[in-house]
């Protein structure tokens, strides 16, 4: 008869390394805590209890040396060693940190020693709308010909809003008038771009320039908004033939009498030019 090795098959320490693996899984994933708070709070504000929420004993997070380690240079937050609560400890321009990045995340870990224990917190940085959109050119000027067809389209810069997600730029306004119309262009992660349209050509006889104002306005709730006043200059071309005073008189009539006279043996031709 075939007698059966003792010890642990391989099939058996696979489980045992799969059920250590998913224990260690749980441990680290119960070991990290996260919050959320609004960027620009007040220093002093709560962001939560780090005791409580991480299981450790209030009453030795002092003689343990409780503190807090960052990961960048400058330090936001700090822990009361006496009750374990994690409070702002500087004002935090999201902006700044986090530039615009959807999601503003700043790691923490609580250390304690004697035994040494690191615990993992994170908080998340809300924005909130602070900024109004800007463009950088407060008054661009655009040149556009008379020849210029209708639909002619014309790239507008875009406005800059440091805010993001609904606090970014959300829409764009022009003026009222007989001659453009705006289309916005959605490009993603780029944000939208404004698009000049000609609806009809224009005569700088008539008009020299154009005064149109774009708005940029955000998604806050109230919305803040942005302007620039764009002139757009009419260039001219050749298409009107030049007149003296005498001619512009004369133009209205079709014809004029051609006469000649003979004086003194003298040739004298008048024409009228038509």
């Amino acid at each position: 008869m075939e007698q059966t090795r003792p010890g642990v098959s391989k099939n058996e320490w696979r489980w045992i390394a799969f059920i250590v693996a998913v224990i260690l899984v749980w441990s680290i994933a119960s070991a990290q805590i996260r919050y959320s708070i609004a960027e620009e709070v007040n220093e002093g504000t709560v962001v939560g209890n780090i005791a409580k929420d991480l299981g450790l004993e209030k009453n030795t997070l002092k003689e343990r040396g409780c503190r807090i380690v960052e990961g960048s240079s400058e330090s936001f937050f700090r822990v009361d060693e006496n009750d374990g609560i994690l409070y702002v400890d500087r004002i935090i321009d999201r902006e700044k940190v986090c530039e615009r990045s959807v999601v503003c995340l700043i790691n923490l870990k609580t250390v304690l020693e004697n035994p040494l224990e690191i615990r993992y917190v994170t908080v998340e940085i809300l924005d909130v709308n602070d900024h109004s959109p800007s463009f950088s050119v407060k008054e661009p000027r655009l040149e556009i010909s008379e020849s210029a067809l209708s639909g002619l389209r014309l790239q507008l810069q875009a406005a800059h809003d440091p805010d993001v997600g609904q606090f970014s730029v959300q829409e764009y306004k022009l003026s009222p008038n007989n001659h453009f119309r705006l289309e916005v262009k959605d490009r993603g992660k780029d944000g939208k771009i404004p698009i000049l349209v000609l609806l009809k050509t224009l005569d700088r006889e008539t008009t020299k320039s154009h005064k149109l104002l774009l708005t940029a306005i955000d998604g806050g709730k109230p919305s803040k908004s942005g302007t620039a006043e764009i002139t757009v200059d009419v260039l001219d071309i050749n298409d009107n033939m030049p007149k003296t005073p005498r001619l512009a008189q004369q133009s209205s009539r079709l014809t004029q009498p051609i006469w000649m006279m003979v004086q003194m043996g003298k040739l004298f031709i008048h024409l009228a030019v038509v």
